[in-house]
């Protein structure tokens, strides 16, 4: 289950993104993009759906950024 401040990824692999909030009581989720290809467009703020969204391991977090 996602939840506000998760970083993500997507099936896509837009990037890491962060969730802002759900919208709703829906799973759907906004998310702003912070790297890739979806933070070029709309200032990186994309709603999506939690099931194409992946919630990040910290150490997937730690060995993308660095």
């Amino acid at each position: 289950m996602l939840k506000v401040g998760d970083l993500v990824t997507d099936e896509w692999d837009r990037g890491i993104g962060i969730v802002l909030r759900q919208v709703g009581i829906i799973d759907r989720w906004v998310v702003k993009w912070l790297t890739g290809y979806g933070a070029d467009w709309d200032n990186g703020l994309r709603a999506h759906w939690g099931k194409h969204l992946y919630p990040l391991h910290s150490s997937e977090t730690e060995r993308k950024v660095k």
